[in-house]
């Protein structure tokens, strides 16, 4: 059997970015099918979002030989991007829960970015690939990860000008849009702008804002994205009587510098911040234990 596919791309004003709603009604085995887009940009690495940061990969496979256990292949893990920027100019493709991707080189010496949406196998393991001798685990058979019916996968295209650092926002802003929450609290009235946390500048990322795991304390977990050292601040806008900074453990505390109610903070390359706010005045309450706040104005 085939696969029907049906694409929506949705365009908004002021937005820079374009929007795809894919759905497949996956009726073949054993394929692996994505969706290619061709920059026009000649580089020789790309750049994937990781947990905490961004990691360079160089286009292409190592040199390899016989030797090797395994063949190499050069699809690779992202979390909200891939992004293929040259010194002037850059295409992103950001995504929700589509985490590998590809970085082709063509005969122009330009590079297709290659998004897998469907990756189909009935083994969890084989003995008879061309990519590697023997088995890899246990061969079960996994007739559901042939991935049958329908499925509906959402992407991104965002070209930019620069590097990387000038798209990476409206990346982490498809991946999370906008929710709106009905509440019966409060007079309806409401300021244009407000933030429980601002964050300057917009290359150190908010990873998490949560209430501390043994107090009333707030954890603000944040990193630094850009490829170079940066230095920032961090303002928590609501009472606090210390900050400390910990591990992700949330130990080993060690105290914070405030001036103004203002952290000032230094992070090198994908380094890691965690800071406690000790409240001792106030609690927030959590619906469902979630907790959702605005950094950067968004």
């Amino acid at each position: 059997m085939g696969c029907e596919i049906v694409s929506r791309v949705r365009l908004y004003p002021g937005v820079a970015r374009i929007d795809f709603e894919t759905e497949i009604n996956n009726g073949a085995e054993d394929h692996r099918l994505g969706v290619h887009f061709p920059t026009g940009i000649g580089a020789d690495r790309s750049s994937a979002e990781q947990h905490f940061g961004v990691i360079e990969r160089p286009i292409g496979l190592p040199d390899f030989d016989d030797d090797w256990l395994e063949t190499p292949v050069a699809t690779y893990p992202q979390k909200a991007f891939v992004d293929i920027s040259d010194t002037t100019r850059g295409m992103m493709i950001a995504n929700r829960g589509l985490p590998e991707y590809e970085a082709l080189p063509e005969a122009d010496g330009s590079i297709t970015i290659a998004l897998t949406l469907l990756r189909c196998v009935s083994w969890l393991s084989r003995d008879d690939l061309r990519t590697r001798r023997g088995h890899a685990g246990p061969p079960l058979f996994t007739p559901g990860a042939q991935m049958p019916g329908r499925w509906t996968f959402h992407y991104s295209i965002i070209p930019h000008t620069g590097g990387r650092e000038t798209a990476y926002r409206e990346a982490h802003r498809f991946l999370r849009p906008l929710r709106a929450v009905r509440t019966a609290r409060g007079s309806g009235v409401l300021p244009m702008e407000g933030s429980l946390i601002d964050i300057d500048p917009p290359e150190i990322v908010l990873s998490a804002l949560k209430t501390a795991e043994d107090d009333d304390g707030i954890i603000a977990r944040v990193y630094n994205i850009a490829s170079r050292a940066v230095e920032g601040s961090l303002r928590f806008n609501q009472p606090f009587s210390r900050v400390e900074r910990t591990d992700l453990n949330e130990e080993r505390a060690e105290g914070v510098a405030v001036e103004d109610g203002v952290v000032k903070l230094e992070l090198r390359p994908n380094e890691i911040a965690t800071l406690k706010f000790s409240t001792g005045m106030w609690r927030i309450a959590l619906p469902a234990g979630r907790l959702q706040a605005s950094t950067n104005g968004q």
